[in-house]
């Protein structure tokens, strides 16, 4: 975690990762005195699970009762976890992206149906239980944004009929697998529904961000972004 990202540029807000609060609990702190009062995002570490998995080797346990880790030979991360860092958070997070088991960005109606459903029970499962866990630890399930990991309408509203009765403030969905047309008609259901906010993960292409911006302005209460990509060309910017 660095907390020479915070400039003297005010910053409006920020994503944290569960595995880099959770090991460097200091340097965060730090962070925080930098930045000032922000929007904070937690972000559950799925995005690591999808990094790690295709790497030679990884086997991941999802146990509750052993610690948190993330390394080429280990990595345990369960929404147990996940919560246990936000209840732990000063200051607390404005937004908790549940835990999620990312859908590879793969092509073919029967690869994508197999990869959804191989990953569809642990979806469904962590999303109940961190709603479930957020509610039982005292914490705000309004803040907490359940993810899409769904390659068409049908497997969402399989996905949504399992969750939409738990506690939960939003949904969010990476838009690696999708056209913007896509993600326009995942909203629009999301809409339907009586989802008003909304956020996306993973994206920097144009048309994306113009029907962001046009869906916040028009449709939802909130719709927010998020992409690994902004922070590398940041970084990398002569």
């Amino acid at each position: 975690m660095k907390d020479d990202i915070v400039s003297d540029v005010p910053v409006g807000s920020l994503l944290v990762n569960v595995f880099s609060v959770a090991k460097n609990g200091v340097a965060f702190r730090r962070l925080m005195n930098r930045a000032g009062r922000i929007h904070l995002t937690l972000d559950s570490g799925g995005y690591q699970l999808y990094l790690a998995e295709g790497k030679a080797g990884f086997n991941p346990i999802f146990d509750p009762q052993l610690p948190l880790s993330q390394s080429a030979k280990n990595f345990n991360l369960t929404p147990e976890h996940v919560v246990d860092v936000a209840v732990n958070m000063n200051p607390n997070p404005d937004i908790v992206m549940g835990l999620d088991y990312p859908i590879r960005k793969i092509k073919g109606a029967l690869e994508q149906q197999k990869e959804f459903y191989k990953k569809f029970l642990k979806n469904r499962d962590w999303a109940l239980r961190t709603s479930e866990l957020m509610i039982h630890r005292g914490l705000d399930t309004n803040k907490l944004f359940l993810p899409v990991q769904c390659y068409t309408i049908e497997q969402f509203k399989i996905f949504y009929h399992c969750i939409r009765n738990c506690a939960f403030g939003g949904l969010s969905m990476p838009v690696r697998n999708l056209k913007v047309e896509r993600i326009l008609d995942f909203m629009l259901h999301m809409y339907d529904w009586g989802v008003m906010r909304v956020h996306l993960l993973g994206t920097t292409a144009a048309k994306t961000l113009t029907l962001s911006a046009f869906m916040a302005r028009h449709f939802f209460d909130w719709v927010s972004l998020d992409s690994t990509t902004w922070l590398m060309a940041a970084e990398n910017a002569q």
